[in-house]
């Protein structure tokens, strides 16, 4: 999960680079918001918005998070999904829709 300066969290996203594919953007995200190093996998969902989530694998066997420092990320870190309800979520959908879909497959 990623923090944002307003303390909102949301899994790490954004904007796609032109002619950037999404698979590449979730790469690109992921390592600019959390330093992780993931390759996605599996298309998971496509929410309103539009927003693509990926199931994503970790390269290598490193999961530190360290991110670069950014300005739109207060901090990056993992969270249990049941301690989701603990955070306010900057898209409130992603939260209980990505809780109950973990539930079902870990």
């Amino acid at each position: 999960m990623v923090e944002q300066v307003n303390q909102q969290v949301n899994v790490p996203g954004g904007s796609s680079d032109y002619q950037e594919s999404a698979q590449c953007t979730a790469h690109r995200e992921t390592w600019e918001e959390t330093g992780l190093d993931i390759s996605p996998v599996q298309l998971i969902k496509i929410f309103n918005n539009g927003f693509q989530l990926y199931l994503c694998q970790l390269k290598g066997i490193n999961n530190t998070i360290n991110p670069p420092m950014r300005l739109e990320v207060r901090r990056a870190f993992w969270l249990n999904p049941e301690h989701f309800s603990h955070y306010q979520w900057r898209y409130s959908n992603q939260q209980s829709w990505l809780k109950q879909w973990l539930s079902k497959h870990y």
